[in-house]
C-alpha cells in the first residue's frame, strides 16, 4: 500500500516536472528566434530609405521616383553634390508641400531635409501648415493636392560656416505644378522657392528656404 501511494505521488510529479522543462524550453526558444528575427530586420534596408534620409508613409509616385534618383546619387562612388543637392530640395518640396499623404497640422513635412528640424517645425507649422486641418475638413482626407513636375535650377553657392568650419553650399531654385483635385483653389498654395543646402560629412542639408512668387530656372 505504500508503494502505491508513493507511486501516486510520484508520477503527477514527473508529469509537472516535464510539463515545466517543456514550457521553459519553448520560451527560451521563441526568445532566441525573437531576437534573431529582430536583428536580422535591424539590417534589411527599406527600398524608400538610405544612407542619410527615410521616406515617409503614404509616399506618392513621383515622390519615390526622385527619393530613388537621390539614393542612387548617394550610392555612387563619386558624389555629385550639386545633383545631390538638387534631388534633396526636390525631395523636401514635393514631401513638404504635398498634402495627400498628410494627417494634420502637426504632420509636418520634409523635416528629415532640413539641418534644423526643430526649429524648422515650429514655423512650418504656424505659418504654413496650420490650415492643414482646415481644408482637410473641408475637402476631406486625401483630396488635398499632390506635388508634380518640380522644376529646378542648381549652382554652387558661397562656402558657408558652421561650427567654425566651412561648408560647400548650392541654391537650388524651383517651380512646381499640383495634381489638383475637386474644387480646390490651386493658388493658395506655394509654387516656387529659392533653397540653400549645405554638404557636412557627406550628408546635404536645408539650411534656409524662402517662399517665393515664381522664379527662373533658367541658367
Amino acid at each position: 500500500m505504500k508503494r502505491e501511494s508513493k507511486n501516486k505521488v510520484y508520477y503527477p510529479n514527473l508529469i509537472l516536472v516535464i510539463t515545466g522543462i517543456a514550457i521553459i524550453l519553448f520560451s527560451v526558444y521563441n526568445i532566441i528566434n525573437l531576437s534573431l528575427i529582430k536583428d536580422q530586420k535591424a539590417t534589411v534596408l527599406n527600398t524608400l530609405e538610405n544612407e542619410y534620409y527615410v521616406v515617409g508613409k503614404d509616399p506618392t509616385p513621383y515622390q519615390k521616383e526622385v527619393f530613388q534618383s537621390l539614393s542612387d546619387e548617394l550610392n555612387d562612388k563619386n558624389r555629385d553634390y550639386k545633383q545631390i543637392s538638387e534631388l534633396v530640395a526636390k525631395s523636401f518640396v514635393i514631401d513638404f508641400f504635398g498634402w495627400s499623404n498628410k494627417d494634420s497640422a502637426f504632420d509636418i513635412g520634409g523635416l528629415q531635409y532640413m539641418k534644423d528640424p526643430k526649429s524648422f517645425n515650429g514655423v512650418a507649422h504656424w505659418e504654413y501648415y496650420q490650415k492643414l486641418d482646415v481644408f482637410n475638413s473641408t475637402y476631406g482626407k486625401g483630396q488635398l493636392p499632390k506635388v508634380k513636375d518640380v522644376r529646378a535650377t542648381t549652382k554652387t553657392g558661397e562656402k558657408i560656416v558652421l561650427d567654425d568650419e566651412q561648408h560647400d553650399a548650392y541654391t537650388v531654385r524651383l517651380n512646381w505644378a499640383y495634381d489638383q483635385k475637386g474644387k480646390l483653389n490651386i493658388n493658395e498654395f506655394i509654387k516656387s522657392a529659392l533653397i540653400t543646402l549645405v554638404e557636412e560629412d557627406g550628408k546635404v542639408s536645408i539650411v534656409d528656404i524662402q517662399m517665393v512668387e515664381e522664379v527662373s530656372t533658367d541658367e
